[in-house]
């Protein structure tokens, strides 16, 4: 996580700088960072999983962190993407309905 989260922070602190500079020199620094984007959001997804950490409170801080710097809801996105997965075998019934099926 720290090998995403602190080249993110920094390459966005770089593309400010050179903003002074050339909007050419900011232009492959943003491409870089939204690799690095991609990889929060992977973060993110992880922790709506419940797959990142073996704690859900760690995991709901990260994902509440991560759910900003992409700019996603977590808890709302967390609830609506489990009623696009699969059924899993230790899913209350009454589950299913609140995602309307």
């Amino acid at each position: 996580m720290v090998n995403t989260l602190v080249p993110y922070a920094v390459l966005w602190y770089l593309m400010y700088r050179s903003l002074a500079v050339s909007y050419w020199l900011t232009l492959p620094l943003a491409i870089l960072a939204a690799g690095f984007l991609v990889r929060v959001f992977i973060i993110f997804h992880d922790c709506g999983h419940g797959s990142f950490f073996k704690s859900q409170k760690v995991a709901d801080l990260v994902g509440v962190i991560t759910g900003v710097l992409t700019f996603t809801p977590y808890y709302h996105w967390r609830w609506e993407h489990a009623c696009t997965m699969p059924r899993p075998a230790t899913w209350i019934s009454g589950a299913w309905a609140m995602c309307g099926r």
